[in-house]
């Protein structure tokens, strides 16, 4: 995995995020983080679909919750779905089992709502599309990973490999949707452009008639890129990673230029994620709550937010 996964924070940038004139500007900017209560999330978490967590087993390392936990604390929140994501290997039958927990938790009248759990492919060994329409035919099967971490070279001479081809075909069939992330993840592509790759990948899976989601756009691209991403028909991933700063992955980060982003697509082609998890990150719905309050504060609505939150993650699982 390359270490220049985050764009450079600029000197000048870096010293005005670590500085104790950042929190007088804030609340300066965003007057409304004084005026909110504890609670100014809570009731966003209703229908929520969570597009991309980690919880154990996890092949990258020890998380602090199991994804059955994950799961329960999202089904106490009310929340719709959520989607478990592992680098290396599938998480469709992870994704069986929790799911079968929490419905029979259900049936005992230990909890009161019924969250949704899938699973997805990531293509980190094999471009094999025989394999991925075995996983296919799984219900439980809602997501494939592209670029995964260690992941297959899926673009080469400024085009998508034939096998690749057939696998986005499978997920237009199956009405699966692609979330791709940053090629930066994968030594394989030997340093390569993130963008160009990504781009060739986006155009195809529009042309093909599958569904993008673009993984941690803020980390890879400029504003502008997104934005021709998101006009190729990708939906844009907004995660607490990189958005919210933690001292494993992302110590620095400039939550400004999410908001960027968010403005400059709109909030129609936004989907949440939480993408934490790990021993020295909040928990996924710790993370989300974050997310969900940040999100208040910088002064979009309840209904812009259960779009991005909701309506959207519901689009791309089930659309």
């Amino acid at each position: 995995m390359s270490t220049g996964e985050l764009k450079p924070v600029a000197p000048e940038r870096l010293r005005s995020l670590q500085g104790v004139e950042w929190l007088f500007d804030f609340m300066q900017r965003y007057p409304r983080v004084r005026e909110l209560e504890a609670d100014c999330a809570d009731g966003l978490f209703d229908g929520l679909v969570d597009t991309h967590v980690h919880g154990n087993p996890d092949s990258l390392g020890k998380r602090s919750q199991d994804i059955v936990d994950i799961a329960l604390d999202y089904a106490r929140r009310r929340s719709r779905a959520i989607v478990h994501k592992d680098h290396h290997y599938s998480t469709v039958g992870v994704a069986q089992v929790a799911q079968r927990h929490v419905d029979h938790l259900l049936e005992q009248g230990r909890i009161e709502h019924r969250v949704e759990v899938y699973g997805g492919l990531p293509l980190a060994y094999t471009t094999d599309p025989g394999f991925v329409a075995t996983a296919a035919a799984s219900p439980f099967m809602r997501m494939i990973f592209m670029n995964a971490i260690h992941g297959e070279v899926l673009v080469d001479g400024g085009k998508v490999l034939p096998a690749v081809q057939d696998i986005i075909r499978i997920a237009a069939d199956h009405r699966i949707p692609i979330t791709v992330c940053p090629p930066n993840h994968s030594a394989k592509y030997g340093g390569a452009d993130d963008y160009p790759i990504v781009a060739t990948l986006v155009e195809c899976i529009g042309r093909l008639g599958a569904k993008a989601l673009l993984d941690q756009p803020v980390s890879a691209y400029t504003v502008d890129q997104i934005v021709h991403l998101a006009s190729c028909g990708a939906l844009v991933g907004i995660f607490c990673y990189p958005t919210i700063p933690d001292v494993i992955k992302a110590p620095v980060t400039d939550p400004d230029l999410t908001k960027a982003v968010i403005d400059a697509v709109g909030v129609e082609r936004c989907v949440l994620g939480s993408d934490k998890g790990y021993l020295l990150e909040p928990d996924a719905v710790h993370a989300m709550r974050l997310l969900l309050r940040l999100l208040l504060v910088w002064g979009y609505s309840e209904g812009q937010i259960r779009t991005m939150a909701a309506e959207n993650g519901a689009r791309l699982l089930f659309g």
